[in-house]
């Protein structure tokens, strides 16, 4: 009988290495966008709102799900409901603008490139390149209020008008050239269009506004992820950024900005001015077991030693002391381990939900090693093995919902924003693989496009948070990019949050209605009724 450091080592031959990373790509920006002219919808949730010179505008998102066999055809059903979305017979219809997502499953991988520029093509048509569009292949599909990651043929979209004042300019990496420096100025231009004169996102005698710019990005497996969000990290400290990693079946691109597909190696953005942001919402997939070390000695991503002993040491310790069940999970290849730096008053261990979860890819039994899927683990950081646990899922993702809700709540009017529609993305481990029944993510993420004082209650099922859910799309990802538990919410938004790669996790990124001006509650718009 192996030893318990013998099952776990044999558990660890099933971990995927991890993707190696492409040569680094040269920065580029896309041309700044006026988008769409948006259109009555009949179905999706939407908000009655006046501006300032009392004209209505309507603010508009739906996404929609297509499981037809044929790609075109799916395509077509989609764009049914993205032209509702992103057309209107406002009187102020030409200073709108629109956005839209794509998102292709496994089965139509191979029809990408010609499916996202028809996309952004039909979108488009006649209106002077308005809708901005992004699209990616995942490993599944979310939207029209499900999670679609059965494997079958499937296609969503998610798209909408944003409010007045609102800017979103394009960049994309790629070419095989290096990533800009830190103190590059094309990072700052990222924010800068010809479009934007915009006090909210300018800088004033050194100082950056009180709320930076946000970045939707999408990439693939071989961009240069790690250095692009150093860049927006660095230079654009408490900005939002979120998004996720695509899952490849052929050697072919696999994410897309304005209808052109980019090459391998590549990772397209967006960046969110004005009266558009987003806040941020990650939940982890697993919970920890054990009591936590501090880390003693490291090389690259090897941990040598927790807690002055062998890595392998203390994790063989672990597993005698953990409840067979977690024995059972952790032999079936479910073992991770969470890291953070210690608090500032010495103390070795935090709040789970502070971790950052890495996958544990291997063991060195001659060094007594533990390989980790990161090499930015540091001498006295704090490290918790944890295990993947659906039911620590659900905790988790109701915890976060939670206190998503509650700081939006206490933020008051301008911090709080106006939820208007959500970019999910979830880890492929996730959804019926890990839950046991599909569409547990979406319920939960669907509370957090509820407004506070609504009549909408937090209650899975009710017409208002199905409505809530018809507002969100995404994908299953190889990786999932954002900051560790929430962002831009509240007082959240006051302070630099540091973005990561993730596993395992959901992401849920909430396009919002923020008031850069400060001169009135709703940006300048008086909302009539908050649902329809």
């Amino acid at each position: 009988m192996p030893t318990p450091a013998g099952q776990i080592a044999l558990a660890l031959l099933a971990f995927p290495a991890s993707a190696l990373q492409h040569p680094l790509p040269l920065l580029t920006r896309s041309v700044p966008l006026q988008l769409c002219p948006p259109a009555k919808a009949s179905s999706a949730p939407g908000r009655n709102l006046r501006n300032r010179s009392g004209s209505r505008t309507r603010l508009w998102w739906r996404s929609s799900l297509s499981r037809h066999q044929d790609a075109d055809e799916a395509l077509k059903e989609l764009l049914a409901d993205a032209e509702k979305a992103t057309k209107s017979g406002d009187d102020d219809a030409e200073n709108t603008k629109g956005l839209a997502f794509l998102f292709v499953g496994q089965s139509h991988a191979t029809s990408f490139e010609r499916l996202a520029s028809k996309f952004h093509a039909a979108l488009n048509e006649g209106n002077d390149e308005r809708v901005r569009t992004m699209a990616l292949v995942g490993g599944g599909v979310i939207g029209g209020g499900n999670e679609e990651d059965s494997g079958g043929p499937a296609m969503s979209m998610l798209s909408g008008i944003l409010p007045p004042m609102s800017h979103v300019s394009g960049f994309h990496f790629g070419g095989g050239q290096e990533v800009p420096s830190l103190s590059d100025p094309a990072w700052s231009e990222l924010a800068m269009s010809s479009d934007v004169d915009d006090e909210s996102i300018a800088k004033s005698e050194g100082e950056r506004s009180q709320r930076a710019p946000s970045f939707m990005v999408f990439v693939d497996p071989w961009s240069p992820i790690s250095s692009v969000i150093e860049g927006l990290d660095k230079n654009w400290p408490g900005g939002v950024v979120a998004g996720g990693i695509s899952c490849p079946v052929i050697n072919a691109p696999t994410v897309a900005l304005d209808g052109r597909a980019l090459a391998n190696g590549s990772i397209a953005g967006i960046c969110l001015t004005g009266n558009i942001g987003l806040q941020a919402v990650v939940a982890q997939g697993c919970r920890p077991v054990g009591p936590a070390f501090v880390v003693s000695s490291t090389r690259g991503n090897a941990v040598t030693e927790l807690s002055s002993a062998p890595a392998l040491e203390q994790l063989s310790k672990v597993m005698q002391e953990v409840s067979d069940g977690d024995k059972a999970l952790i032999q079936s290849g479910g073992l991770l381990c969470g890291v953070v730096a210690p608090n500032e008053d010495g103390q070795d261990c935090k709040s789970p939900k502070d971790y950052l979860v890495r996958q544990i890819m291997g063991l060195v039994p001659q060094s007594g090693a533990i390989i980790i899927g990161t090499d930015d683990v540091k001498e006295g950081d704090i490290l918790r093995f944890h295990v993947r646990d659906g039911q620590a899922a659900k905790e988790d993702m109701q915890l976060m919902v939670h206190r998503a809700k509650t700081e939006r709540v206490f933020a008051g009017t301008t911090q709080a924003g106006m939820p208007l529609a959500a970019v999910q993305v979830s880890c492929v481990a996730r959804g019926r693989s890990l839950f046991g029944t599909p569409n547990y993510d979406i319920v939960q993420a669907g509370e957090l496009l509820e407004i506070p004082g609504s009549s909408g209650n937090s209650v899975a099922g009710s017409k208002s948070n199905a409505d809530c859910m018809s507002a969100i799309a995404g994908f299953f990802a190889n990786g999932e990019i954002g900051p560790v538990g929430i962002s831009g919410f509240g007082s959240s938004s006051l302070s630099p949050s540091q973005t990561h790669m993730h596993g395992f996790t959901t992401v849920v990124a909430i396009l919002c209605h923020f008031d850069c001006q400060e001169k009135s509650q709703n940006g300048g718009l008086e909302e009539e009724s908050a649902w329809e």
